[in-house]
């Protein structure tokens, strides 16, 4: 059963627009455009890891295919902090996950569109030769 917080998510991104799709352990994934920064206009794979609290909270780091960076750990972004996903999700080995958690969810409106926002202040502060 999918938790009615993830179905919240999943009709704001079709209100915008987009076309998510529900896959295993909750995983909620869509095409995506990059909108900002130096990989501006390069379409991916954008998903998001059981958003089961949304909108209380925000999802986690965003979860990118094709992978865009070298899965590196650490904690010092924007090119730390990647890592691969489960399997249970990901058996091809497609996608990464970016630890980059939403500061100040508490003080916007709590939507699929500040969660994009984040999203794209990533992609706009990835170095220009990526």
């Amino acid at each position: 059963m999918t938790a009615m917080s993830t179905v919240d998510l999943m009709n704001q991104l079709r209100e915008l627009g987009y076309e998510p799709e529900l896959g295993p352990e909750g995983f909620v994934a869509f095409d995506y455009t990059i909108l900002i920064g130096p990989l501006s206009g390069r379409q991916i794979r954008l998903g998001f890891q059981n958003p089961d609290q949304f909108p209380l909270n925000p999802p986690g780091g965003p979860c990118v295919s094709p992978r865009l960076l070298p899965l590196k750990t650490g904690n010092t972004p924007p090119l730390e902090g990647i890592h691969a996903i489960s399997p249970e999700i990901d058996p091809g080995g497609v996608w990464e996950y970016w630890s980059r958690p939403f500061q100040g969810w508490e003080s916007t409106s709590r939507k699929a569109t500040d969660y994009l926002a984040h999203v794209n202040a990533l992609f706009d502060g990835l170095p220009a030769d990526v």
